[in-house]
């Protein structure tokens, strides 16, 4: 599969939209929509998702909701990054389907057109219905809410909300690839700290080598001669420009199709006689961060139409924007002492087969283990033997909660108001929970990755350089399982 078209594609179609900081619908030509996979084999299931990221493989509930359920299912698919951007062509989403030539969204329509296809039954109850309901009332608004959530903290700048994805190195190496914006960032000319003025092209080949230096320098795998080369390669030092060091400055470029190859020009150019040093690296690696830092947050959490915006429309619409720590927090409760009162000794909700309702809850639950949480009164749940419990997480509902560790294997509580926390006698390590529920919950989430292949370290190495979507052993890569990407640049373009 050519990746590197995949990339051109995705690139073309951003920019020749206006849309900025949301989803972006595949193009139509003559009314229908065109087929992102223009030779796909028959029954071929192509599950077009975000890309996985370093703090966790899927961010995006959804998206591993119909990937398990897939899996569990027995129904062979091909997974297509969405770059962060590109979305069904009725609505705008993501996740969505390209199957036998007609898209889908949404998970029953996704369902309801490829369940004929299954090779395995998931476990059905009677109950199923109910637990579904609870779980996309309760416990995703739940989620959803402590994603917004942000707290004034010194200076006035809140903290919170997305802001682990601004951080998060799987989401800065890949989403500067096929930014709308691209074009606008391509060139740029700063002065850095140490009066420099310099001037480069934010380009595929500069983004790939810049990204792979920063994971070089933090896994300590890099040296300072392919620091040096890069700068060598990519930077030209230039007088008599006016430049800042805030963002663009102007100068006379000239290049031709912005894809492959390229011709410019500037006054008065030092370029490859300049010797490079650390320092110069250092003061453009700060630029560079500070640059990155500004655009993801217009992405992700600054913006109306940011993804952080989104899902405050999402709870704004539901009702769920103003409710109180209180609420959340007795919600909560009632949610995971209804679940571990459903699972009891079994390892899964109805016996010891996974059933919809199962790749439903582990959909949402894993992101409480494995996100940041915001929420003090969710926090506290979490709060592992060892750990310092914060203070503030029951402050916001009037409870007064004093967690004494006294050894490794017991712990005593004494409390004013109801008590969410078990006899944790049985609780030893660092690594387990107070909240004795906590941690039967936990163990539940690991067999559901155990269920569909991705135990031991399988799932960790999802959140590694390169982020791989597809990691099943079958070779994807065969025309047996994917055809030829649309050429959606020509169609764009005329």
């Amino acid at each position: 599969m050519n990746y590197n078209k995949f990339y051109l594609i995705i690139f073309f179609l951003i920019t020749c939209s206006n849309v900025i900081s949301s989803l972006l619908k595949m193009p139509t030509e003559n009314g229908e929509s065109k087929m992102l996979v223009e030779d796909e084999k028959q029954n071929m299931v192509y599950l077009i998702i975000f890309p996985r990221i370093s703090t966790t493989p899927n961010h995006w509930t959804m998206c591993l909701k119909i990937e398990s359920w897939l899996k569990l299912s027995g129904i062979r698919f091909y997974r297509i990054s969405n770059q962060f951007l590109l979305g069904s062509p009725d609505s705008g989403i993501a996740p969505f389907v390209q199957f036998n030539g007609k898209y889908y969204e949404g998970f029953d329509n996704i369902k309801e057109a490829v369940k004929h296809l299954g090779k395995k039954k998931l476990l059905e109850d009677d109950r199923e219905a109910e637990i579904i309901l609870i779980l996309e009332n309760y416990l995703l608004k739940i989620l959803t809410k402590d994603k917004t959530t942000r707290h004034r903290r010194i200076g006035g700048k809140k903290s919170g909300g997305l802001d682990y994805l601004i951080k998060d190195n799987g989401v800065r190496a890949q989403f500067f690839q096929s930014h709308p914006q691209l074009f606008e960032w391509r060139w740029q000319e700063i002065v850095l700290n140490n009066d420099k003025k310099i001037k480069f092209e934010m380009g595929f080949e500069f983004w790939n080598e810049f990204f792979g230096i920063e994971r070089g320098i933090e896994n300590q795998e890099v040296n300072e001669k392919e620091i040096l080369n890069f700068m060598e390669k990519h930077l030209v030092i230039i007088l008599g420009s006016d430049v800042s060091s805030d963002g663009v400055g102007s100068s006379n470029y000239s290049y031709s199709d912005g894809t492959e190859g390229y011709s410019h020009s500037l006054n008065k150019e030092i370029n490859n006689d300049y010797l490079w040093n650390l320092d110069d690296w250092q003061y453009f690696y700060e630029w560079m961060d500070k640059f990155v830092e500004n655009k993801l947050e217009e992405y992700f959490t600054k913006e109306k139409y940011s993804m952080e915006g989104k899902l405050r429309e999402y709870l704004q619409k539901h009702s769920w924007d103003q409710v109180s720590d209180e609420k959340i927090y007795e919600s909560f409760e009632k949610i995971i002492q209804k679940i571990v009162n459903m699972l009891g000794s079994q390892k899964f909700l109805f016996g010891d087969q996974p059933s919809l309702a199962d790749i439903s809850l582990f959909s949402i639950l894993f992101q409480f283990f494995e996100g940041h949480l915001n929420i003090p009164v969710i926090k506290h749940f979490f709060i592992k033997k060892g750990e310092k419990p914060e203070r503030d997480a029951i402050d916001f509902i009037g409870k007064a909660i004093v967690i004494e560790l006294k050894s490794k294997s017991n712990c005593e509580i004494e409390e004013e108001g109801p008590s969410f926390i078990e006899n944790c006698g049985e609780m030893e390590g660092n690594d387990k929970y107070i909240d004795k529920r906590i941690g039967l919950l936990h163990s539940y989430v690991e067999r559901m990755k155990e269920k569909i292949g991705l135990g031991s370290f399988k799932w960790i190495n999802l959140t590694r350089y390169p982020w791989p979507l597809n990691y099943e052993e079958v070779d994807y890569i065969t025309d047996k399982y994917s055809g030829k990407f649309l050429n959606i640049i020509k169609n764009k373009m005329k």
